[in-house]
């Protein structure tokens, strides 16, 4: 059973992060003309590795949380295992807008990375990164933000895994470098630890962007977890100082 705000979600194969901030500067750009977001509105992010379930339970701690993006990892699409379109599942059941990115052919069917938010994207695209299986970065654009979300490699050895792993978080900065006047959040499985990876992975990502994950929260196995390998980021912007509460 997992608990937030007091209630309880019984998926064990659940795993999530959330984070709530509040914008407490309007946007001003004098390149581009960009919709300010509202001063002082909160925004609630979440990163969900949800385990190939794409049900009813997990659309409703969705919205008990009152999220407003969710960078979704590991959704099936029509595989043998869940013959049904699992996006679909949590747009319906959310009444959220949704994106699905594939990763993998799997099953019969497909296997990748999505998005959820409360309002339409304007586009979406994805990029690939490194490693032995096929791993991508996608990314939502919307009038006033940016979120991605990803799931990084972990079929290799352990020193492979570490070049794949920086490899990909440079692909990862590159590509999100090309938002200057956005607000981005970055969450993702990235099946490695802070603290073993500090100058690699994570040194990388943080060249632009500030880690929101709480540090003393683990996040795996999905039962006694003991690791954190879920995260979620959220780039640096003077005009945007950005508070978690």
């Amino acid at each position: 059973t997992v608990n937030f705000n007091g209630k309880d979600y019984k998926d064990r194969s659940l795993r999530v992060l959330v984070k709530c901030g509040t914008l407490s500067k309007a946007l001003t750009v004098t390149q581009k003309a960009v919709p300010a977001p509202q001063v002082g509105r909160k925004l609630r992010f979440m990163t969900l590795n949800q385990k190939i379930r794409g049900n009813e339970a997990i659309a409703k701690m969705i919205t008990d949380l009152d999220i407003d993006y969710v960078a979704v990892q590991e959704i099936d699409m029509f595989t043998d295992r869940n013959n049904f379109n699992q996006l679909d599942s949590l747009k319906k059941y959310t009444g959220y807008a949704g994106y699905f990115c594939k990763t993998i052919d799997y099953g019969g069917g497909q296997y990748g990375i999505g998005i959820l938010s409360k309002k339409e994207a304007l586009n979406t695209r994805y990029v690939n990164l490194t490693g032995p299986e096929s791993r991508k970065l996608f990314i939502a654009e919307y009038d006033d933000f940016v979120i991605a979300s990803t799931h990084y490699t972990i079929l290799a050895s352990e020193s492979s895994m570490c070049k794949y792993h920086l490899e990909s978080a440079q692909i990862t900065v590159e590509e999100l470098s090309k938002y200057p006047d956005k607000p981005i959040v970055l969450g993702g499985d990235f099946n490695t630890e802070t603290d073993k990876d500090r100058a690699g992975t994570f040194g990388e990502i943080m060249k632009m962007m500030d880690l929101l994950t709480d540090p003393k929260v683990c996040t795996y196995p999905n039962v006694n977890s003991d690791l954190l390998i879920d995260f979620l980021f959220f780039k640096r912007d003077e005009r945007f100082p950005f508070r978690t509460t």
